[in-house]
């Protein structure tokens, strides 16, 4: 009332509503990476600014390397088919992680030739826990002769050796 009979602007300031950070129980990568990768799955830039009106989604941690095993068998025998899917890998002697978003299953091809495709899948790197300007995503898959890759943009010649590796199934939540 006071600014009204002064003919002046309150001094406070009306900021926009807090949007719930994301959570992940992940021993590779930090909450603000989680947000990347979620503005990725919801096809936005990294940097986007998640709104209240944007999905939520929970992660449930299906598979760690240092808990389960890292080797394709352990991963084989608990994995079980579940989508959609991130898939996290931490490098040993690097900062680097690698990952990969599938919202399809990843299909055992010891039960026959299965061809299913998304074009809502990607993967990606990061340099290091922090790192938000460095970081490569390739979205766009290139098949021919029954061969699959993606665009090279994540194309590294240097050899790393897994140190952590974690599965998390995605759930979407309205």
């Amino acid at each position: 009332m006071e600014s009204y009979m002064k003919n002046t602007l309150p001094k406070a300031t009306t900021l926009p509503p807090r949007v719930e950070n994301v959570q992940i129980e992940s021993k590779i990568i930090m909450p603000k990476l989680a947000s990347i990768i979620v503005n990725w799955m919801n096809k936005k830039e990294a940097d986007a600014t998640r709104r209240k009106q944007d999905s939520l989604y929970k992660f449930n941690l299906i598979y760690r390397g240092s808990r389960d095993g890292i080797d394709s068998d352990s991963f084989r025998s608990r994995y079980n088919l579940q989508a959609p899917t991130l898939v996290l890998v931490k490098c040993q002697g690097s900062q680097k992680i690698f990952g990969g978003y599938s919202p399809i299953e990843f299909y055992n091809y010891n039960y026959g030739d299965r061809y299913v495709h998304s074009t809502d899948s990607f993967i990606f790197s990061f340099e290091n826990n922090e790192d938000t300007q460095n970081m490569k995503l390739s979205r766009k898959l290139y098949v021919a002769n029954k061969e699959g890759y993606y665009e090279d943009n994540l194309k590294d010649d240097s050899t790393y050796t897994i140190e952590e590796f974690e599965a998390f199934r995605i759930i979407k939540q309205y």
